[in-house]
């Protein structure tokens, strides 16, 4: 146990101060007792508890236990009790002896304390000393067979409680019993012996008082003037009496509600010999309150009318008494007020209380509901299993946890309901009365009926989308959950991929994507947007899928990111097919501009050729041209040889006539030595291959991206030097040219990623089928990185 919630506690705390006002209250000590273990046991769920009296004044430490009470699974409740008193552990009594709590555990006791407990089959054992007049009287001891438990702090004080309240029972009845007793029968032969009575009065700290009705003296021992707080009482007299004349002193002391007595009502108890029994209250010198028991009677010394009588303190048992009556009006006043639905029910199904939430809640008014049975607010469908099953098997078992039942309100709505309950019995065992808390779940009912609904929505959609929905924990990203169709796409099955020892699905990501798929995936997540992205993976017998994925982040109450859910679909086909438009796009647009360079060398330049020609031979006979003729002609000349110049770089840019006669790796030699002479740019080319090593179309639409590279570092990124490498692999061609300019932030793509020379480029390295890469950031450059495939 160790914990309890505050239900749990009020509970615990309503039994044992039931269990304390019957010790007060109840006259046979015997039934008093066994409520009081009965009740122990029951709200701590223990398996026995027995209260232990002294058998030989302890002289060897021999208990025997002469009340006991068991739970109904106790295998050993019948031949318990007689071979209790064999226990001789001087370790739990000399712990007890000290005013110490005995507590132990079987699996951490020593040899001796497992050989005396183990053959009852008990895991632990705790145990409160009981002490009459200060005197150590026996001990009270709970068990558990079932649980090496630890006893919680609120349990041991309330167990510490009880047997104080036990120790004050014993105490206070061992006082009724004997007063009337000490007074009837022995005042006469003790009154001979003033000292021996005083000496034997002290000897159960009474306070002893014997007033002279005649004289109207007090005499009286010293534990009397304690109880009431009197000084300056002079010398005592050779019996230790003290004597006063003046009985206002004890008067003085009494709570101002209390009449004083009269000299009549003296006389009268004194000559009819009657008996003497009140309780009062003192004011005690701090202004507190003292209450006190007095019990004597009248008796004839010598024909004198004398009273004698005997007080005891009895403030300790009356502040516990008034504790308890005080806890159990608040307790009243809990129950009532707790909101929650709460009744109790007697041994034929009456409800004999009811909550005000219960009837709140129900619709119905304490005086409409007290006397009628609680199945007569169930459903007809609850109303049976109730008298069918749940009670019968609640009066046999004596709890109930969590019962399904529906309650109908006054107003004919039915609401759906847990029921917990626990029973109370008398000292025969009889059922008295129950303690039911009633938890209403009509809305979690209905959630959880909506929730089945959502989700078996949920599944049918995920069986039928044509892509693999996923749930992942992040930051590592390892799969939690994916959709049947993940077969489909990666070959592995939902066991495989949620394998929480390995990422498998990160590991089918193609090594030239996987960095810029998380990168993108981490950049939205960090900006709480939807992520979108394309990628390939490599799948069983290295075949290449190219697949799309969207998702979200997942956050929890804290607002922190704890799982990715998203899709992923096969876009391989559509990649395709856009590389084929790509691809026949690019080949028309080339074969286009490879007929406009063809007609522009042979037609255009033809004929500004011959033109030029035609303006050279005037030349020759421009001095019988005037002045101004000469000008002209100088002027035409100047910008037809411009014009050519402008058509054969034209022709040369459309599609170079140099690649088809001298291949790729040539005229980017060529290209690299003009811009070394034209620009303020060092340009270096590095390659490993020599000569033709491609198709003319893909070297020469390799060859438009690199002049399309070149121009977008000459023009934007203040380079220094650019490098251009063309290297040949075994399976790909790798190309990349790298600058040391400026850079730039490759997040804000709506600048750069859209804008024409880049997306030319991708769309051509698209085109053959290939990968392309850019990489950048302000202040360190720009890397553009294109792999083609060796097939083409």
């Amino acid at each position: 146990m160790g914990y309890y919630d505050n239900e749990d506690c009020n509970q615990l705390i309503t039994g044992i101060a039931s269990s304390i006002n019957g010790l007060i209250l109840n006259k046979d000590l015997g039934v008093a007792f066994y409520n009081a273990l009965r009740n122990i046991g029951e709200s701590l769920s223990a398996g026995s508890c027995h209260i232990f009296c002294n058998n030989d004044k302890f002289k060897c430490p021999t208990t025997m236990a002469q009340y006991n009470w068991y739970a109904i699974d106790v295998p050993y409740s019948k031949d318990f009790s007689a071979q209790i008193g064999h226990d001789r552990n001087r370790e739990k009594i000399n712990t007890l002896k000290a005013s110490r709590i005995f507590e132990v555990k079987y699996s951490g006791s020593t040899r001796k304390i497992k050989k005396a407990i183990g053959k009852y089959g008990i895991k632990s054992l705790i145990a409160f000393p009981i002490f009459v007049y200060e005197d150590f009287w026996g001990f009270l001891e709970v068990n558990d067979y079932h649980n090496e438990r630890d006893w919680s702090h609120t349990e041991k004080n309330i167990l510490q409680t009880t047997t104080t309240s036990i120790g004050g029972a014993l105490e206070r009845r061992m006082l009724e019993e004997n007063l009337e007793q000490q007074v009837q029968e022995r005042a006469q032969e003790l009154l001979k012996n003033e000292t021996y009575l005083n000496l034997a009065i002290e000897s159960f700290d009474l306070g002893m008082w014997i007033y002279d009705v005649e004289a109207k003296t007090v005499k009286f021992n010293i534990r009397q003037a304690e109880i009431y707080e009197l000084d300056d009482l002079g010398e005592p007299d050779d019996n230790g009496f003290y004597q006063v004349d003046d009985t206002n002193m004890f008067f003085e002391k009494w709570h101002p509600d209390h009449e004083k007595m009269t000299d009549e009502e003296f006389e009268d108890i004194a000559n009819q010999n009657l008996p003497y029994d009140t309780e009062r209250r003192l004011i005690t010198g701090n202004g507190g309150i003292k209450y006190i028991m007095s019990k004597g009677c009248g008796f004839l010394d010598e024909e004198v009318p004398k009273i004698i009588g005997l007080t005891f303190d009895i403030s300790k048992q009356k502040n516990i008494e008034w504790a308890l009556k005080e806890s159990e009006e608040k307790f009243k006043g809990l129950y009532n007020r707790t909101p929650a639905m709460l009744h109790s029910i007697d041994g034929q199904g009456y409800l004999v209380s009811v909550s005000d939430y219960w009837l709140e809640t129900m619709g119905y008014t304490r005086e409409e509901v007290i006397g009628t049975k609680s199945i007569d607010y169930m459903s007809r469908e609850s109303r049976d299993f109730a008298l069918t099953e749940a009670l019968p098997e609640f009066f046999k078992k004596g709890y109930a946890y969590n019962i399904p039942y529906q309650l109908v309100k006054s107003n004919g709505q039915k609401i759906n309901v847990l029921l917990s309950a626990i029973s109370q019995s008398d000292a025969e065992g009889n059922f008295v009365n129950s303690f039911a808390v009633v938890t209403d779940i009509t809305e979690r009912v209905r959630t959880e009926k909506e929730l089945k609904s959502s989700h078996a929505k949920f599944e049918n959609l995920i069986k039928n989308v044509p892509g693999m929905v996923y749930t992942a924990h992040y930051p590592s990203l390892k799969m939690k959950f994916v959709s049947d169709y993940c077969k489909e796409i990666t070959g592995y099955s939902k066991n495989q991929l949620c394998d929480g020892r390995r990422r498998l699905y990160s590991s089918l990501i193609h090594k030239d994507d996987i960095e810029g798929r998380n990168q993108v995936i981490q950049e939205c997540l960090d900006l709480r947007k939807p992520f979108r992205v394309q990628y390939r993976l490599t799948i069983k017998k290295k075949k290449v899928k190219w697949v799309s994925e969207f998702g979200s982040g997942i956050y929890d109450r804290n607002n922190e990111l704890t799982e990715v859910v998203g899709s992923i679909f096969d876009i391989t086909d559509r990649v395709k097919t856009e590389e084929r438009i790509l691809s026949a796009v690019m080949q028309a647009s080339d074969r286009e501009r490879s007929r406009i360079s063809t007609e522009i060398h042979s037609s255009l330049q033809q004929t500004l050729t011959v033109a030029a020609l035609n303006f050279e031979y005037v030349s020759k006979n421009q001095n019988s041209l005037s002045k101004k003729s000469r000008e002209k002609h100088s002027t035409g000349l100047t910008y037809l040889k411009r014009a050519l110049e402008q058509t054969r770089s034209i022709a040369h840019r459309l599609m170079p006539k140099n690649i088809e006669d001298f291949g790729f790796i040539e005229v980017v030699h060529d290209l690299v030595l003009e811009l070394n002479q034209t620009t303020n740019i060092k340009f270096t080319f590095l390659t490993n291959v020599s000569g033709f090593c491609l198709t003319v179309m893909t070297e020469a639409t390799l060859y438009k991206i690199v002049q399309e590279a070149v121009n977008n570092a000459i023009k934007h990124s203040n380079a220094g030097h650019v490098t251009i490498q063309f290297i040949l692999h075994t399976e790909y061609a790798h190309l990349s040219i790298e600058d040391d300019g400026d850079g730039f932030d490759l997040t804000d793509t709506d600048k750069h990623i859209s804008s024409f020379g880049i997306a030319s480029m991708k769309n051509r390295v698209t085109a053959l089928h290939g990968s392309f890469q850019i990489d950048s950031h302000p202040g360190n450059g720009t890397s553009i990185i294109i792999e083609i495939p060796i097939e083409n």
